[in-house]
């Protein structure tokens, strides 16, 4: 078979894979496993998160709505989160006798916002807004790989050269004390999507053989919040669930062709495979439940333990739907797991109530399996170190937290995208302010 009669086959498969990476949103690769961010607050940071059973802060509003029927007045808490994130593959170059080669990702740097404003009415019911991303980032790959001491074309770029997502939820919140020792929480998410994917639709293995597919698109999805948090011995041990809905969204994106930035520079034996137009995929965000323990063994004291499930075995197969040409649909088996996250985190304060310090601990299972990891995902077991401090006076408080994520040395199989060796490690540092009027 010739390679432009390989064409249209390459072309499905290839269109296919990029724009489900895209539409799933898989360059999250430094935190959760899968796609998902649970970095929230800066004060649950420094605890790992294990702020289930906690849920004193505005911030509950991600971690257990429920906590926020435990708090007074006013609250406000803003936050921002940096994160820097370093990735690299290694595997055999293809055409090659065995020659090893390896592509490092371009360092993201990426700012992450986040708002929690609660106000509770009288004595028993606690209104709440979240705005915060808890999907996305972002990752680039090199053109060209060093292999034996020359450049060569990175044969990665077929499947993801670059790719973006930015998933923000905004969620209304309601906490309802229903007894001295039960506090409930709903609440509603509106998830607003943006996306943008580069990579290339390759001939050869030559650059100057490539045309350029940029993808870029939005959409919208609803889901909901629930939580529950229990007294079971006041002021000693609370234990608090949490339920967060998975969306559903159909992702409507155009595709375009170009050859050094130029449509019309597309070959004109490749223009009718190669057309501009829309695409459409599904894609289908998980479950997530968390089970937490707060604990407030000695004065000033506080101590998290939480088990995360998250059911990414959603994410079981790619489905891709081009309108104009329907012969060049896609449904490409995913098979993600579900995973289970356990953390640890405990609070300290000194100076009289003033100044709390932090610790935590987290393992994290990852979500794809070793037979479809790939570039576009390098998804692995996590563990996570985090630290932090913050200061109160005056009912305003200033939080600083930081997280070490390691990602350990995952191989592909054989039957993955690109078989090889992933390695990840990533740097993250919280900043959230907040202030409470006692009303």
């Amino acid at each position: 078979m010739t390679a432009r009669q390989l064409q249209p086959h390459l072309l499905a498969v290839a269109v296919a894979v990029a724009v489900a990476v895209a539409v799933a949103g898989l360059p999250a690769r430094v935190h959760a496993s899968g796609y998902a961010l649970n970095e929230q607050s800066a004060r649950a940071t420094g605890m790992a998160g294990a702020f289930t059973g906690v849920a004193n802060s505005p911030a509950a509003t991600f971690y257990n709505p429920a906590g926020l029927a435990q708090l007074q007045g006013l609250g406000m808490e803003l936050g921002l989160t940096y994160i820097t994130a370093a990735t690299a593959y290694a595997g055999e170059a293809p055409g090659t006798d065995g020659a090893r080669a390896e592509a490092a990702a371009e360092r993201g740097h990426f700012f992450l916002p986040n708002l929690h404003l609660a106000y509770n009415i009288g004595d028993r019911v606690t209104l709440a807004l979240g705005i915060y991303m808890p999907y996305g980032l972002s990752m680039r790959w090199p053109d060209r790989v060093n292999v034996g001491g020359a450049e060569v074309a990175w044969w990665g770029r077929g499947i993801v050269r670059e790719i973006s997502l930015q998933l923000i939820s905004f969620n209304p919140t309601v906490a309802v004390r229903l007894h001295p020792r039960v506090y409930l929480g709903l609440g509603f998410c509106a998830l607003r999507a943006a996306l943008r994917l580069e990579r290339a639709v390759t001939s050869s293995a030559s650059l100057a053989d490539d045309v350029d597919l940029t993808l870029s698109g939005d959409d919208v999805g609803f889901g909901a919040t629930a939580g529950l948090l229990f007294r079971v011995i006041p002021d000693l041990i609370n234990v608090g669930v949490t339920y967060r809905s998975g969306v559903n969204l159909t992702f409507h994106g155009q595709a375009a062709f170009t050859v050094g930035g130029a449509g019309a520079a597309v070959p004109e034996s490749l223009r009718r495979t190669l057309a501009d137009g829309p695409v459409e995929a599904d894609l289908r965000l998980p479950h997530m439940f968390s089970l937490g323990l707060g604990a407030f063994p000695l004065p000033g004291l506080t101590v998290g333990v939480n088990m995360d499930i998250t059911t990414w075995s959603v994410h079981d197969a790619l489905t891709v739907r081009f309108p104009r040409s329907p012969s060049q649909n896609q449904d490409d088996p995913m098979a993600w797991n579900n995973t289970l996250a356990f953390r640890l985190g405990a609070e300290y304060e000194v100076l009289q109530d003033n100044l709390p310090l932090r610790l935590g601990f987290v393992f994290d299972q990852a979500a794809a399996p070793a037979t479809t990891l790939g570039p576009e995902l390098p998804d692995g077991d996590r563990y996570e170190l985090s630290a932090g401090a913050g200061y109160r006076l005056y009912g305003v408080s200033v939080d600083l937290a930081y997280q070490l994520n390691l990602m350990g040395k995952r191989e592909a199989e054989t039957s993955a995208p690109l078989p090889g060796v992933y390695k990840s490690t990533s740097h993250l540092v919280g900043l959230s302010v907040g202030y409470n009027l006692d009303l």
